[in-house]
Parts: C-alpha cells; sequence; structure tokens
C-alpha cells in the first residue's frame, strides 16, 4: 500500500515525524519510503549528557556510519549538538577530533551546539582547519572556556550567514569589522560584546555580567536584551536600556547571587518603546515590598511599559500590569515571555528568537 502512495505524500507525511523511534522503523519499511526517512533521521545529531568514555563511542559510531555511505549521510546533516555530563574534568582528546572529523565532512550543517561546561582548555583540535570547513552556519553555541581563540575565530571568519551566536565563557574575540554581517543575537561576555555589536545589526543581546555601561550597548537596533548585572545597580542596567528606541524587552538578573538595589534611581525614559521587564534570579531580597516598590517606580518613569515580572520569594513570580496587580501562585514564564507585550507590539508577538541557555549567569 505505502509502495502505492505517490511520492510527494510519502515526503510530506515523514516531513511531519520527529520521533526518532519512529524515523528508524520507517527505514526499515521499503525502498520507496528508505531515501527520504534517512535523510529527515539523520539530519539532527544530539550526543546529550555522555561521560567520556560512551560520548567517544557514540561519536566514534556515528563518524562511522557517515564515513561508509560515501558522503550520502553526511549531506543530510544539518543540526550537531554535543553536551558533555556534569561533573566530569576532562574528555578524551580523540573526542574533539571526532567532532572536527565530523564538521570536515558535514558541509550542510547549519547549527552547531557544544557544551563542556568549564572545562578550559580540552578543546584541542576541535576547530583546526576552520578555513577548510565548508560550512553556512547559522546558530553556533559554544558554552565553555577556551584558550585557543584562533581557530574560533577562523572558524567565525568564513561564516558570513551566521545569525545567533552564543559564547558565554570567551573572554576575547577579536573578529575583522567584515566578519558576521548577519549576526542578529549575540550572548557573550561584556567583552566580547563590546567587540562584535559595532557594525552588526544585533536585535536581541545577552550580557553575561555586565559591570558599567559601554557606549557600544547603545544601540538604536537593540529590541530585546538580557543583562545579568554583578555590581549589584539595578540603575546602571536602566541607564543602558535608556539608551536603546527600540528595547521591547528587558531581562535582568543577578550574576553573583547579591540582591540588585531595592531603591534604585530609575531615569526617566523618553521616546521609548519598553514594553516588558522580567527580574529573574536573585534580583531581589526575600522582601515582597522592595519588589513591589521598584515595580511602582518602574511604571512612573517609563511610560510605554505595560508589564513586569518578578521572582518571588518560594521561586514563584508575580506580575504587574499597568493598572492593575496580579499575584498567581504558581505562575513559571518563560524567558523574555513575548506574549506579555503582544497587545501591543506585533513585532513582539511574531520574534521568537532565544538566545538564553539558562537563568544562570
Amino acid at each position: 500500500m505505502v509502495s502505492r502512495l505517490p511520492l510527494e505524500i510519502i515526503h510530506e507525511i515523514i516531513r511531519y515525524i520527529d520521533d526518532r523511534r519512529t524515523l528508524a522503523s520507517l527505514l526499515l519499511v521499503s525502498r520507496t519510503v528508505h531515501p527520504q526517512a534517512e535523510l529527515r533521521f539523520y539530519a539532527k545529531a544530539s550526543f546529550l549528557n555522555h561521560g567520556g568514555e560512551s560520548l567517544l563511542r557514540r561519536l566514534k559510531t556515528f563518524c562511522e556510519q557517515i564515513s561508509a555511505s560515501d558522503g550520502r549521510l553526511a549531506l543530510c546533516l544539518t543540526s550537531f549538538a554535543v553536551q558533555a555530563a556534569p561533573g566530569q574534568w576532562t574528555l578524551p582528546a580523540d573526542v574533539f577530533l571526532l567532532i572536527n572529523s565530523i564538521l570536515q565532512q558535514c558541509h550542510k550543517l547549519t547549527e552547531v551546539v557544544f557544551d563542556f561546561g568549564s572545562r578550559m582548555g580540552t578543546d584541542w583540535g576541535m576547530f583546526d582547519g576552520a578555513r577548510d570547513m565548508r560550512l553556512a552556519l547559522r546558530h553556533l553555541s559554544y558554552t565553555t572556556g577556551t584558550y585557543y581563540v584562533r581557530p574560533l575565530i577562523a572558524l567565525l571568519e568564513a561564516q558570513p550567514s551566521l545569525e545567533r551566536l552564543e559564547l558565554p565563557m570567551v573572554h576575547e574575540l577579536p573578529l575583522s569589522a567584515k566578519a558576521l554581517p548577519a549576526l542578529s543575537a549575540l550572548h557573550a561576555s561584556q567583552r566580547v560584546a563590546s567587540q562584535l555589536l559595532p557594525g552588526r545589526p544585533v536585535t536581541h543581546l545577552r550580557i553575561t555580567k555586565l559591570y558599567a555601561i559601554a557606549e557600544e550597548f547603545a544601540r538604536e537596533s537593540l529590541r530585546r536584551i538580557r543583562v545579568f548585572s554583578s555590581s549589584g545597580k539595578f540603575e546602571t542596567i536602566l541607564g543602558l536600556a535608556s539608551h536603546m528606541p527600540a528595547l521591547l524587552c528587558l531581562d535582568v538578573g543577578s550574576a553573583d547571587s547579591s540582591p540588585l538595589d531595592s531603591t534604585p534611581f530609575i531615569p526617566l525614559f523618553k521616546d521609548t518603546q519598553l514594553r516588558y521587564i522580567r527580574f529573574s534570579g536573585t534580583c531581589f531580597a526575600h522582601d515582597t515590598g522592595s519588589s513591589s516598590h521598584v515595580a511602582m517606580l518602574c511604571f512612573r518613569q517609563i511610560p510605554s511599559l505595560r508589564c513586569i515580572d518578578c521572582e518571588a520569594p518560594q521561586g514563584n513570580y508575580s506580575r504587574w500590569h499597568r493598572g492593575a496587580i496580579w499575584w498567581p501562585i504558581t505562575f513559571r514564564p518563560t524567558s523574555l515571555d513575548w506574549r506579555c507585550v503582544a497587545e501591543e507590539s506585533r513585532d513582539g508577538e511574531h520574534d521568537s528568537r532565544d538566545i538564553s541557555t539558562g537563568d544562570s549567569g
């Protein structure tokens, strides 16, 4: 019966299947179904929370499958993610050599996500030969510390299509002015953000730790920003946001577990579009009154503001709307919830880009 169906119908059915077990079963159905199921099955490869030897074994098996297919499977892969198990400080060097081999073979990759935690200096050989990698990445997430930024720089210099970049633990990234011309979403330290923002159309920014206001951050194009402050100065963050006329959403967190000022100075926002503020993590001490006072000050000084979310002492959230107060018991907002501002901003309603990688800085 399956063989009698038009190929277009078979392709359309398989296109809506995401479950890998179902796709693995489809590989065995018939010669008609196998090619399209194979393209779907090998489009994404995820190696998540595996230990050193387990990760090495799985990557070896995957690399052997790619090599044995004479390049056919290499052209299927579009998304590649590797996350090492937490608590393990070292990984075999062969892990990074295998990752490099996959990057060299799979030219259709558009999304690459690597998370090795705080394993500084363990990524030897992973980006070697980066200029020869014929990739057209749109999303790169590299959540680990590294001493070897030259290969990473070489990779980024050769990615003009990259739109979303996450490098929260890289401390220095001197790129040329022509690199990353399409970059729109950035998650980085303050130093790297100040290096990459000038001359690039970034609209979504997450700063891991903000120490002081930098001129590079006062951008007219920024619409959404997430800031983790190390100074505990809420007025520093609001002073930064007041120089962003296109800003719609502001997410504020404390990077070092110290509460922000309970009675901060809040500048008057003029010619602004800011609709939504979220206080996450440990922004305030366990004092509901201080957060309520700050919320009222924000509404007074920011005429365009419509909604504020604030984390409450027991992990729940309080939500304030202009002209009304709501105290839910089990409210869990998503990171930078655009639904709060959808009623007055259609741009926010249709924008689904997310540069968060967790609530901790």
